[in-house]
């Protein structure tokens, strides 16, 4: 049977699986970079937010745009591995190596100059998000070397990012167990611990995936020399692949937004850290059960429409939240405690920074307040799960659509396109962490591990949270709730003159079908 015919029928359940699978070292970094390497390097390396957020933009900055290139790499490889497979077998030590290292490395130099501690920790995150490209641009472009169908590759996106949020959940717990919830005390433990578990849990899925895997593209067409235009520019020009591009990287963005700033928002606005494995584990496993209702949603309207709605639910969930109140430690006659000015680092000597202790620590207490102060955050937090679902998987789903439609015949360039789609993914990625630490420096946010000596962070700060200026406060209120809104708003309009149907889609395949059999 041809390829094509191959690829454009239904796809094994095993081999969906086998896919999804591979997803688990993706989502693991994602949801641990996006949860908690802002909030290391503020919190525990004592960086500043301005400097964590452009270490991180400029790590992924640098990512974005060697992702073109990876793609164009394994765009040209021929070996009966499969030219995506190749690179991931490769590369994916080198990534779990460089992940532990990123989050245990930089605590060497925690007592060091600014600028050692933000050389460190860039050339590390460089050298990361470096392997992750080699790895995650031909997985990424793998899909489209399984199957053509518009509703097949629905069905396994839809694999895959029930996969993605298993691997976010358990991305949430084993940091909860290892304490890293509590934002104000020193984690260097903890996080050294997390980058090692993951860094082999990334092993262990990754080649469980790939080595389950069997391309149906070996290579072994003409190659090609790299061409800047032709792999970053050209393929911009088609509307459907720009416009999917664009939504993808608004998506991201407002994705970041909540989850880099989650853990902020719940130790600092709220008063409440031990919220984070209720509510972050809460929103995993809904989304999870809510999933086959938006691949519902798609097939019986649109990816768009889909799309639209997703956002429009997470919008709604982010309003509620935006004005949940913070915890009255007044009322439960909690007396904040003045830091003394040996306990202070000498920045900031003569300061005033006081702090309170975490006295809802444990679930059901922090539960039960939850429910008589504030019920209605319950139902805004299943709205969140909804939403987020649909942000999860309707935009990955929608990518490969865009691609398919913008390959001419003859054309094995996926992993070119796909390279710029990480390139714009990478930056939405990007803005949401600098925008991050600008808008925190900007409104006096503490960094407890810059404003505390190390040993009074370990034994003082035990159990306690900071208290934040009001401004810093409303700062991270904004980052979390207003951002993903406006975000959310401008992915909805960047699809307003999508036209990528399944119909659509079907006769640009069997027009490039054509276009191959007459030789074009």
């Amino acid at each position: 049977m041809p390829e094509s015919l191959n690829r454009s029928a239904k796809v094994p359940v095993k081999t969906k699986l086998a896919y999804a699978l591979g997803d688990f070292p993706f989502s693991f970094s994602a949801t641990l970079i996006g949860f908690f390497l802002m909030i290391y390097l503020t919190n525990t390396i004592g960086i500043s937010a301005f400097w964590a957020g452009a270490i991180i933009f400029i790590g992924i900055v640098w990512d974005a745009i060697t992702d073109p290139i990876a793609g164009y790499l394994n765009d040209n490889v021929t070996s009966r591995l499969g030219r995506r497979r190749k690179y991931i077998l490769w590369f994916l030590p080198a990534m779990a190596i460089t992940f532990f290292m990123l989050f245990s490395v930089p605590a060497l130099v925690r007592s060091q100059s600014e600028f050692l501690k933000v050389a460190v920790t860039l050339g590390l995150y460089l050298l990361y998000t470096t392997f992750i490209t080699l790895v995650a641009t031909p997985f990424g472009a793998l899909i489209n070397d399984l199957s053509d169908d518009y509703d097949e590759r629905t069905s396994m996106m839809t694999f895959r990012m029930i996969a993605s949020v298993l691997g976010t959940l358990f991305s949430i717990a084993i940091p909860e167990v290892l304490g890293l919830s509590n934002a104000s005390q020193d984690n260097t433990l903890g996080y050294v611990g997390m980058g090692a578990i993951f860094g082999v849990l990334m092993l262990l899925f990754g080649y469980a995936s790939v080595l389950s895997l069997r391309e149906k593209n070996k290579g072994g067409h003409p190659r090609v020399p790299f061409e800047f235009r032709k792999y970053f520019v050209s393929s911009w020009k088609n509307p459907p692949f720009r416009q999917a591009c664009i939504m993808f990287m608004l998506s991201l963005a407002c994705m970041n937004f909540i989850q880099g700033n989650l853990v902020y928002f719940l130790n600092y606005k709220m008063l409440l850290p031990s919220l984070f494995l209720p509510v972050a584990g809460g929103v995993m496993v809904l989304a999870v059960a809510f999933m086959p209702i938006w691949t519902l949603v798609s097939r019986k309207t649109s990816k768009k429409r889909a799309y639209t709605l997703s956002i429009g639910v997470l919008c709604a969930a982010l309003a509620i939240l935006f004005f949940a109140p913070s915890f009255d430690y007044a009322e439960a006659g909690i007396v904040p405690l003045t830091a003394e000015s040996s306990w202070l680092t000498p920045e900031y000597a003569g300061r005033i920074i006081s702090f309170i202790p975490d006295v809802n620590g444990n679930y059901g207490t922090v539960l039960a307040l939850l429910w008589e102060t504030m019920p209605w955050v319950y139902p805004a937090v299943v709205l969140l799960a909804f939403g987020f679902a649909g942000l999860q998987m309707v935009p990955f789903s929608i990518v490969p659509d865009a691609v398919n439609f913008a390959i001419g015949a003859g054309e094995k360039k996926e992993g070119a396109f796909f390279g710029v789609v990480t390139f714009v993914q990478k930056l939405g990625w990007g803005l949401g962490m600098l925008l991050t630490g600008a808008v925190l420096n900007g409104s006096g946010y503490v960094e407890p591990a810059k404003a505390f000596t190390a040993d009074a962070q370990n034994t003082v700060l035990n159990g306690m949270i900071v208290l934040q200026s009001p401004a810093a406060v409303t700062a991270i209120s904004v980052l979390f709730a207003v951002f993903p809104v406006v975000f959310g708003l401008l992915g909805i309009w960047s699809l307003s003159k999508y036209k990528v149907t399944r119909e659509a889609l079907r006769e640009q395949i069997a027009r490039t079908e054509s276009g191959k059999e007459a030789g074009i």
